[in-house]
Order: structure tokens, then C-alpha cells, then sequence
């Protein structure tokens, strides 16, 4: 299986993958509508894989920081729906940049990434709760069922800010 490490090799998978999945009532393409996605990573080539995969799915706009505070500025500048968030950077860790996003965005969801164990990355929150999380390397059919997962969450609570019902929501889609 391949892994968004292996940056360059996959980008022509990851199309297809989409490609795929566009034809089918299930997959990611079908569920998600507009959004906008910001990746948060220091690493320059996983930061471009992702940001090339994710652009592929219709209707997402996709943004890129190399560190924390680039990402908060973006967040402060566009409407940011989803960050996957690296947790291991220098000058600002993902940590950091989490408490900070959750003070100027709280309703933004977010995606913890790291090479850490889960049980490691929520050492390093505390008694707060550890948001989504993908650990380093993960393949793109995981980082596509979790940014599915947020974004239809993201939906969700749109709708439910704008009054829609789940009943009024599920008459819609019908």
C-alpha cells in the first residue's frame, strides 16, 4: 500500500482513487460539497502531496502553511473549515497551534497528524480531548475517509447553525 510519504509516486494513484470513487454513490466526492481545507506542515513534501490530493476533490479549496503561525494567519484572512495539523513542527508546535485555532476559530475541526503513537499524541494534550487523528505514514484512503468524516461534521453543524433540522437536512438530500 502507499503512503502520503511517498509524495510524488502516489499523486497519480491518489487521481485515480478519486476518479474511482467520483462514480460511486459512497465515495468522498459524492459526500462532500464546497470546503475549504488547510494543511499545516512543516515538511514541504508532504505538505504539497497533500495539498495535490486534496485539491482533486470537487468543491474544496485547499490552503498551506509551513508552521503554526502561517497557519493562524490564514485561518484569521479565509474561511477555513478543516486543518490537518502536523504536531510536530519547530517554532510553534501542533500543540500550540491547536490552543491558539481553538481561541480565534473554535468551530473548525481539526486533524492531528504525526508519527507518534495516539496514545503519545495524546499524552501531549492532556486532559483535553485529542481531535481526529492520522498517524504518519498513512495511506490516501485514510486521509480521505478522515477528511470526509470532518467535512460532513463540518456540514452538519452548518446546517444546524443556519436552523435546518436532521429532518429538514435529510429531505434535502433526497
Amino acid at each position: 500500500m502507499k503512503s502520503v510519504n511517498d509524495s510524488v509516486p502516489i499523486l497519480r494513484e491518489a487521481a485515480s482513487i478519486l476518479l474511482s470513487m467520483n462514480g460511486s454513490s459512497n465515495g468522498p466526492t459524492k459526500r462532500l460539497s464546497k470546503g475549504s481545507i488547510l494543511i499545516i506542515d512543516d515538511n514541504f513534501a508532504l505538505r504539497e502531496a497533500l495539498h495535490t490530493v486534496l485539491r482533486l476533490l470537487p468543491g474544496m479549496t485547499v490552503y498551506t502553511a509551513a508552521n503554526g503561525h502561517e497557519g493562524l494567519q490564514i485561518v484569521q484572512q479565509q474561511h477555513i473549515d478543516l486543518v490537518v495539523l502536523d504536531l510536530n513542527m519547530p517554532e510553534m508546535n501542533g500543540e500550540q497551534t491547536y490552543l491558539n485555532l481553538q481561541q480565534i476559530a473554535p468551530e473548525v475541526r481539526v486533524i492531528i497528524s504525526s508519527s507518534l503513537s495516539q496514545h503519545e499524541a495524546q499524552l501531549r494534550f492532556r486532559e483535553r480531548e485529542l481531535p481526529a487523528y492520522l498517524r504518519k505514514p498513512y495511506e490516501i484512503d485514510a486521509l480521505l475517509s478522515v477528511v470526509q468524516a470532518e467535512m460532513v461534521i463540518t456540514s452538519v453543524h452548518t446546517h444546524q447553525s443556519l436552523g435546518y433540522s436532521s429532518s429538514a437536512m435529510k429531505r434535502r438530500k433526497e
